[in-house]
């Protein structure tokens, strides 16, 4: 679908129902979608990379939904080699311009990826981060699930960051994932991920918006526990 506008909203949701037209975004939005180079101070990632630096150093850490690669960089300073994955090949491009020292590609995680390596030599990462990530791709969540679950070494931490609106009204995706519990339930479900730390910041002065951010750091479980 052809979206013409410089608001990057009208790519992401309109009239109640989700576009996702991000590669349309990338190219033609006025301003940086999320604001994602203006938020490194805000509370709720101080929170994410509190919860990410428990088991640090990592040798691999991939960002799924990199976007721009803003908090892919907040997390170098975690690890030996990050990485980052985004839809959207312009994104993609950006980030290796102005963070050279991420390695990045494009991939769409709603497709099963199978086991073929996201890049040369590496098919799975110490610790995999999905940052505001699944209202985008709920419609495939038996897809997007497999994939990451894939992508975390066995051991290895899942850092779910997700912002949720207020639970009791209506919203996209609320039948796929209508809860934080249900979505960490995606991944727990069958023992291959226990619960490490769990967080919940509630915004009460955005309270009738989307900024109330549930923070799950995850363990895979290893060959012995399953």
């Amino acid at each position: 679908m052809e979206v013409d506008s410089e608001d990057y909203h009208d790519y992401v949701f309109r009239q109640g129902k989700l576009v996702g037209e991000f590669e349309q975004m990338y190219r033609k939005a006025k301003e940086i979608p999320w604001h994602q180079d203006k938020i490194a101070d805000e509370l709720d990632l101080s929170i994410a990379r509190s919860f990410a630096r428990v088991r640090s150093p990592y040798d691999t850490i991939l960002d799924v939904g990199c976007g721009l690669g803003y908090f892919a960089h907040e997390l170098s300073g975690l690890g030996r080699n990050v990485y980052g994955i985004d839809v959207s090949p312009t994104a993609i491009q950006k980030l290796k311009a102005r963070f050279p020292h991420i390695e990045a590609c494009v991939a769409d995680i709603t497709e099963r990826q199978g086991d073929r390596p996201l890049f040369p030599g590496i098919s799975d990462f110490d610790l995999v981060v999905c940052r505001g990530l699944f209202w985008y791709v709920f419609p495939c969540m038996r897809e997007v699930v497999a994939n990451i679950t894939t992508w975390v070494k066995d051991r290895g931490c899942l850092l779910i960051h997700q912002n949720f609106p207020d639970l009791e009204g209506n919203f996209v995706g609320k039948d796929v994932i209508p809860t934080p519990a249900r979505l960490a339930e995606f991944f727990l479900e069958g023992g291959t991920f226990r619960v490490v730390y769990a967080n919940v910041l509630e915004d009460r002065a955005k309270s009738k918006g989307n900024d109330n951010w549930h923070t799950f750091l995850l363990e895979k479980a290893g060959q012995d526990r399953r």
